[in-house]
Order: C-alpha cells, then structure tokens, then sequence
C-alpha cells in the first residue's frame, strides 16, 4: 500500500491536534481530488486512504466539507475491491460531509445513513477510534434535526467508544455538543464544565474557533440561568468578535451567542439595540436557514414585548413561511409557544390552547426539557385564565416531575407566575381573601426572581399584578415605591395601558412611610433581591420574616451547600422552645439542602405552608450554581407487547433501542426479511413511545387499490367536502404503513413533503393540512437496492433516520423455545390439555435455519399441533415435524455438532432449563469472542455490566475461563 508510513504517523498527529503538521505532510500528495482521477477500484489503497484522512482534517478542523467531498469517491463508486477499513474511512467522511453540510432534513438523513453503513464495518472491524467519530457525526445530525434524547446518546456512546484523551479533536467535538445537548436538558453544571474543558483544550492547540464555541456556550449558559443583562452581553460579545473573525465557522456556535446577546437586550427593555442586533445577526448568518428562521422568530419576541400584537402576527406569518426550514416545520417546540402567545394576547383561547399542547409534544418527543417545563407552565397559566382550575392543577402537577428548574432564576419566575394565576382563578371563583394572599405572595416571589435577573418589563408586570390581586387590607404604604418603579418602567417600555393601571392604583395607594420595616415588601424574597445573597442579608430577612408572621415564635436555617458533609448555621433568629418542630427539609437539586426548624404558636401545617412559598428563592440565594435534575425518560405506563420475544442478545439489543428512540418524533424505518416479525417491532414502537395513548393506524398495501392510495392516507376533497384519511384519524398517534417500498411514486413524494413540512394536501385541495403523527415503515431489507422495489433515495434516507433492523430467527435461536410455547398457548382451547413438546423434536426446531423466519415457524409449529394425538399424553414428537426438520437434525447430529445440540440432550429437560442453558451458551460465546472483558460483552449482548454480573451469577459463568491464554 502506498504512503502506508505517511498514513500512520499523519494519522498520530491528527489524533494530537496538529493540524497545520499534518496539513504540511499531506497536502502535496492530494492536489488532485478523487473526483478528477479514474475509478475508485482502480486507485492504489493507499492512495484513497490517503484522500479519506485529508477529508478527515477538512471536516473535523477545517469544517470544509464541500471540499471534503471532492476526495472521497462517489457514493456509487464500488470500493468492493479495497480493505473493510478504507470502506469505513469512506462511508464514515462521507456522512460527515453530509452532516455538516446538512441544510435540510434530506441531505441530513444521507449523512446518517452512509454513518451507519461505517458503524458496521467499524464493528466489525472493533475499530473504537472509528466507531466514536461515527457516533460524534450522528450526534451532529441528531442535533440539526432537534433530536435530542438520540443526539444525547450518540454522545454517550462516543465518550464510552472512543479516546478522548489522545483524540484531541474529538474531545473538542465532545465537549463542543455536550454543552448545548446538557444545557437543553437543564443540567447546566454539567454543560458549564464541558464548557469549561473545551476552551482549555483549545487554549492549549492555540484553535481560535473552538475558544469561540466555549465563549458561545458560556453566554448561552449566562442567559439562560438568569445571569444579569451586562454579563450575558458582555460574554456573547465576546464570542461573536472571535467567532466571526475566526475562518470556516460553524454558524450554531455563533447563532448561540447572538440568541443570548438579544435575549440580555430585551430582558433590559432595550428593544432599539435588540432590533439592531437581530438585523446584525441575520447578516452574519446569511445562508444558513434555519439562523435566520430562528432569528426572525426574535423579531416576533420583540414585538411581544413591546406589546404590538398585530406587529407580532405579521412578524410571526414571515416565520411560518421559514418553517418548513426548520426541523419538526410548525411542531417546534418553541415555535408552537410563540404561536400560542400570540393568539394569547389576541384573544383565541381555544387556538393558544393547541399550541400549547403541541408545543409541550413536541418538546418530550426531542428531549428538550426546557421546552417541556415552559410548555406546562404555559399550559397552567391559560387553563388558569380560562377558569379551568383543575386543568391548571393538573399541569402544575406535571410539572413538578422537573421540579429542579425552580432553582434557576427565568424558569422559577414563570413558575411563581403560574402559581400566582391559578391562585387568582381560585380567588376569583370563591372570593376567598386568602387565596388572594397567596396570589399577591406568588407575584412577589415573580418579582424577585424576575428582579435578580434583570427582567425590567417582568418585575414591572408582577408588581402590577401583585398590587391589582392584593386584598385592601394587605396594601402596605411601603410597596409605594415599588409601584412608582414599574409606573416608570411601562412607561419606558411604552406601554400605556399598564401604565395608567399603575397610576390609578398609585392614587389610591396608602402614603409611603420610610420609618415602616414591618411590610410586606420587606419580607424574605423581597430582601435577598435587595441586597447580595450572603449570610448577614439572609438572617436580616429572617427577622422580618418574622415580623410579618406573629404566629411563628423563633426560626433556624441551615444551609449544606454543593458537595459538602456538614450544615453551616444561615440564621438562628426568635426563640426556639423545646417543642420546636423541623418543618421543612428543602433539597437543592444540586446536591444542596436546606433544613428549616421552627417553633409556632399555631396550627403547624398552616405554618409550614406560610414559609414554605419563601424558600425557592432562599435557596437560589444561597446557592448560584443550580443544577436541575431532569426527570427519567422512560415512559410511564409503557410495556412490550406480550408477542415481543427477546429472550436472545440480538432481540435485547433491539429491545434496548427501541427503548431509547421511545421519545423521538421521528420516523422510523423497520427492515428484515419476510416472516421476521417488522409488524410486531412497529408495534413495539409506538407501545413504548410518547405517543402510546393515541391511536396506531395499521396500513396493508394490498387492501387498497392503487389509484385510491392517495385518498387513503391524506383525505379529499369533493364537491367542496372534506373526506379524512389515515393520517387525519390518526392524529396525535402513528401510522404504519406496511412494505412502504411498494407504494405507488406519486404517494412516495407526498410522504416525503410530509415528512419535510408536517403538512399534507387532500386529493382536489389547494391547502395544506397540519398533520401531528409519527410515520413508521416497513420494507424488506434490500428494498431500497432492488431496481424493482426501490423507492426513491431521498425518503429512503429520510425514513432511515432511525432503522430498526429485526435480526432472521437464525441469528437468534434463543428466542425459539419461548416463541414455541407461546404457539402453543395460543392453540390451547378452555377444557383441553396442555400439550408439550418433546426434546428432541425442540432440537431440531433450534438445528433448523428458518428461511422463512418466525412466519415459518408458527406454521410448522400449529401444522404439527393439529396431528398431536391426546392419549396417553399430548405432546409434539420428532415424527410430528417436517422432513426437512427431521433432516437438519439428522444431519447436525452425525455430522459436525450444532452449538445447540449439546445443549438439548435430554428428553426431560424443562423449557426454563433450555432456556437457561441457551443463555448460558449464549453469553460464554460472547465472553470468549471479546476475552472475558465484562464491559466488552455486556455491550456486545445489550445489557448494562450489572446485569451480565447477574446472569453470570445466576448461570455460574467463569469470566476467567473465557480469557485466551495466548
């Protein structure tokens, strides 16, 4: 092989970071890309291997894709004739080209494919180096197409595969992902340290773009923990400077930090500056579509704020005719609220009600948490408006699942917020004072955190929401100067009507007396706003906590912050009795806790519940470093269905990834040969998915006739009559459509522009009709090669976003006996007897290599139940199979012995031991193949190193024995 030397050390530095090193080697010898030499099979190994490394340093350093491309073969070229790896190196550069250049949802679902077609043959190859690369792409791509939860594992499996402390690159690409992919989950402690590890290691290589992402990151962070306006602007600023003077940047990097810069503007009630930088920005971000979709959705922000709604929904049209450019179309989740605030303040509670619930959808489907929590808390407060008080209740309850949020200053003021409002749709339908109270006390604790982050038109709305549900007798002389502070604040913002609410409140409000401390406005939220959030300003508001609560004779707070073993004494104010009680253990989901003891002269639950709505905002002062817990994805309520066997390594690992894709919106694609059961693994899918409550709609080709096909699944339209179909009545749910391949053209590129958009067009309609379903598909396995069967590339590739493929029953012989007895219970009538099957006669089913797979087997095995005699005991005998069952075992039996047989050599085993030992054998095969290594085979059967510790406990497997002595 040519340049064999050249390869191995240009590789070694590439792997250090020296890009410039390798750059200076290599370059000379690829002046000619592959594109403009003779066919891929005839070049030299060497010579393509070279090219692909070449390709590696333009995607991985020099982000160049469009040049990448032009040295790697074509994607038709036959590479047959070179080595397993150089196929890899190929198809895994070639999916890196298509990411990164990943401008729509098409190319993006390329790029995933010609991935996957390099994780097998890294695999194959135990290539980790590869495999992580491979993994970090798909990361990328998950992340273009809002795929969250996906892109958070292809993260975790590359961190597991790969070498990020020799790969340098990689662990640039790492962190650079983890930050955003950890801070869209809300654990931003965790993104703020890969924040952090990234612009040390490009401090370190010297790599001036990948300072900037860290920067980007660090702005996005500030911004979206609450930090105040001048840091967030000050950072993004920073980033952008660097950013755009930096060569070949990544445009999300940079659009990070212009979304954290125009956030801080508006949080200041800067709306000109805000609208300069929009403009700005979409310059900067010329070219890249879904920068400029997202940037004029600020335009719409913006808007909002300043309260010009019909601005907003002209701004907003713009954004809808940029939605198709974004993934999920008009489901994006933070699209959908926008949408649902607009037809909010214009009065259509039923239409900001839909958006809402899709927008909450859309958000658990990608994983962004939180979207989640602002698409409940939105939810809560229209119900609340609308006067559905246990709708409201219900959503707050969902909501306290991400209860970690509270803990971070934006997300704890909308909570505060929709608190409040269901607060004062309570008080409103009882004329309970009380429940006015506890509105006015949720407004304040809005103020506060709205105050601590900056939000000027926020803190001026809460106080005017305080003062108008605030009980008369509750109206405190010294909540005076706060109103004349947001009076001064509406009219800045040039909002009249609130600020003439304000004055005429203002007139009617009590004198201000400057000498008055005992008030409301002095109270625990109120004075960790006003002053720094040390121990002195903590133990000051405990005294007029005190105050403004006669009933509660003494109070203790102590304070175990992150990390640490002991409690530190924060205030010991009052008198403590020996009847004192511990009230409230309040624990920061930052590992922090908060341990609050009092001693009352009252009713001790209406104690509790006075402080409680105080603590939050205690807590976010004492610790600044909040960490939300997210809470699990696995689905509640969500099971297999009973046909799902996987009693097999293949299955569980099938089982493992239908799991995983449980929250995902988008399509999938099941693949296998006939008979293998793709119906039931679709099933499986949607069982286990979000969208289990809503209805599968189960499609068979041959039902239909082909002219009616499109009819069928988008509805029509005649004589000004709109007739459903599938895709209608299955909103909110799936649809399978079964051998997808063989649907007629004209259907094939309707689905595909629904799969783009999230709309269809009825048959004799003109109008796009918003569909919410999630599309499953299911083809044989060589599908999209066969000439006659192929269905066209671009939604090959877009249904192949997630693939399934289901294992043939001969990679999967374990699965068999349990798939047997479930024939065989399904065959029993009531009043009749059990019938069994006989050792041998399961020896030759396991011998058997099944070419029509499960489909096969269920016929062999009900053909052979119906010749079971009943006396003197039913059972299936050798005799009651097929000859060619009969034979395959003959012949394993004289000649070389199947893996199986040894283990089914006793007519009186029981099924369970069968089982057992197929386990068994199962998972020494697999122990042997990688060496005993346990986290090698535990990855390799799809189970976590607990669980094969377990089972080889269980089955008294010996690790040891399965260690090669050479």
């Amino acid at each position: 092989m040519k340049y064999a030397s050249t390869i191995t050390m240009a590789s070694s530095l590439l792997a250090e970071g020296r890009v410039r090193d390798v750059a200076h080697m290599i370059e000379p010898l690829v002046q000619a890309p592959l594109d403009q030499q003779a066919d891929a099979d005839a070049l030299d190994t060497g010579v393509v291997r070279l090219h692909a490394l070449w390709a590696q340093l333009l995607c991985s350093a020099r982000l160049q894709p469009d040049a990448a491309r032009r040295h790697l073969p074509d994607a038709d070229a036959d590479l047959s004739a070179h080595p397993p790896r150089v196929q890899a190196e190929v198809a895994l550069w070639r999916g890196w080209t298509d990411v990164l250049r990943g401008t729509t949802n098409d190319v993006l679902a390329r790029g995933l494919a010609h991935l996957d077609r390099a994780d097998r043959h890294f695999e194959a190859l135990a290539h980790r180096p590869g495999r992580c690369w491979v993994h970090l792409g798909q990361a990328q791509a998950y992340f273009a197409l809002d795929e969250y939860d996906l892109m958070r594992h292809a993260l975790g499996e590359a961190q597991a595969l790969g070498r990020p402390h020799i790969d340098r690159l990689a662990q640039c690409w790492l962190h650079d992902m983890y930050a955003p992919a950890l801070r869209f989950q809300g654990q931003y402690a965790e993104a703020e340290a890969h924040a952090t590890a990234l612009k040390s290691i490009a401090h370190q290589l010297n790599h001036t773009r990948w300072v900037g992402h860290a920067q980007a990151q660090e702005a996005a962070l500030a911004y979206d923990t609450g930090a105040p306006p001048e840091v967030i602007i000050e950072r993004a600023t920073t980033a952008e400077t660097r950013l755009q003077g930096a060569t070949n940047c990544r445009p999300y990097p940079l659009l990070a930090a212009y979304h954290a810069h125009i956030g801080a503007l508006l949080r200041a009630a800067r709306w000109d500056e805000a609208h300069a930088c929009i403009a700005d920005a979409l310059t900067a971000m010329q070219g890249y579509a879904l920068g400029e979709a997202h940037l004029h959705s600020l335009y719409v922000r913006l808007a909002l704020r300043r309260g010009t709604i019909e601005r907003a929904r002209t701004q907003l049209d713009e954004v809808m005719e940029r939605a198709e450019r974004l993934p999920h179309g008009l489901q994006r989740s933070h699209l959908a609220l926008m949408r649902a605030e607009v037809a909010r303040r214009a009065g259509d509670t039923d239409t900001a009600q839909t958006w809402r619930e899709r927008a909450h959808q859309n958000a658990r489907e990608t994983g962004h948490r939180g979207n989640q929590v602002r698409a409940l808390l939105a939810q809560t407060q229209g119900a609340a408006e609308a006067g559905d008080i246990v709708r409201a209740q219900a959503h707050l309850r969902d909501a306290e699942a991400f209860a970690g949020y509270r803990s971070v200053l934006p997300m704890a003021a909308r909570w505060s917020a929709s608190e409040a409002a269901l607060a004062v749709a309570q008080a409103e339908q009882s004329g309970d004072a009380q429940a006015a109270r506890h509105a006015a006390e949720q407004y304040a604790q809005a103020h506060t955190a709205y105050r601590l982050s900056g939000d000027a038109l926020r803190v001026a709305q809460m106080a005017l929401h305080a003062a108008t549900i605030m009980p008369e007798a509750d109206r405190l002389p010294a909540l005076r100067p706060m109103l004349a502070d947001a009076n001064a604040t509406m009219a800045r913002c040039e909002r009249p009507d609130q600020a003439n609410q304000l004055h005429a409140l203002l007139n009617d409000w009590p004198a201000y007396d400057p000498t008055d401390t005992t008030s409301w406005g002095t109270l625990l939220s109120t004075a960790l706003a006003e002053a720094p959030p040390e121990h002195a300003s903590v133990t000051a508001a405990c005294t007029t906590l005190l105050q403004a609560h006669p009933q509660v004779d003494g109070v203790r707070i102590q304070y175990r912050p992150r990390h640490a073993q002991a409690q530190c004494m924060v205030a010991d104010q009052g008198t403590l009795s020996g009847a004192s009680v511990t009230a409230l253990h309040y624990p920061a989901p930052s590992d922090a806790r908060l341990t609050l003891t009092y001693a009352a002269d009252g009713p001790l639950p209406d104690v509790t519940e006075a402080l409680r709505p105080y603590l939050p905002m205690l807590l976010m002062a004492l610790d600044r470093a909040p960490t939300p817990s997210s809470p699990s994805t696995t689905p509640t309520g969500a099971r297999f269905p009973d046909a799902f066997v996987a009693e097999s390594a293949p299955m569980q690992a099938l089982k493992q990834r239908i799991e995983q894709i449980g929250a995902s919106h988008s399509p999938v694609l099941v693949t296998g040969a006939p008979g293998v059961g793709k119906t039931m693994v679709a099933r499986a899918v949607h069982a286990v998915s979000e969208r289990r409550t809503g209805p599968l709609h189960v499609v068979e080709r041959t039902s239909i006739q082909p002219r009616d096909w499109a009819a069928h699944l988008f509805g029509h339209v005649h004589s000004g009559t709109y007739t459903p179909g599938v895709l209608d009545k299955a909103e909110g749910g799936s649809v399978l459509l079964k051998a997808v391949h063989r649907l007629p053209q004209a259907v094939h590129e309707q689905l595909l522009r629904m799969l783009n958009t999230d709309c269809v067009f009825p048959v004799g309609s003109d109008t796009c009709r918003s569909v919410d379903i999630r599309l499953l598909a299911t083809t044989p396995s060589d599908a999209t090669t066969r000439p006659a069967d192929a269905m066209p590339a671009a939604l090959a590739h877009r249904l192949g976003i997630i693939t399934l493929r289901v294992p043939p029953l001969r990679e999967r012989r374990a699965d068999i006996p349990v798939l047997v007895q479930r024939v065989l219970d399904e065959q029993r009538t009531p009043q009749t007897p059990l019938v069994t099957i006989t050792q041998h006669a399961l020896d030759a089913l396991l011998a058997y290599d099944w070419p029509g797979n499960v489909r096969q087997l269920r016929n062999e095995v009900e053909r052979a139940y119906q010749s079971v005699r009943s006396e003197p005991a039913p059972q299936i005998t050798v005799d009651a199979l097929a000859a060619p069952l009969r034979e395959a075992r003959t012949q394993h039996s004289n000649g070389t012995s199947h893996p199986y047989d040894t283990l089914l050599n006793d007519d009186t085993v029981a099924l369970s031991a069968v089982l057992a030992q197929t386990e068994k054998a199962a998972i020494e095969h697999v122990l042997r193949a990688h060496d005993g290594h346990i986290s090698a085979s535990a990855q390799a059967l799809g189970i976590s190193r607990q669980g094969l510790y377990k089972k080889m406990k269980r089955l008294d497997i010996d690790a040891d024995a399965a260690v090669s002595s050479s």
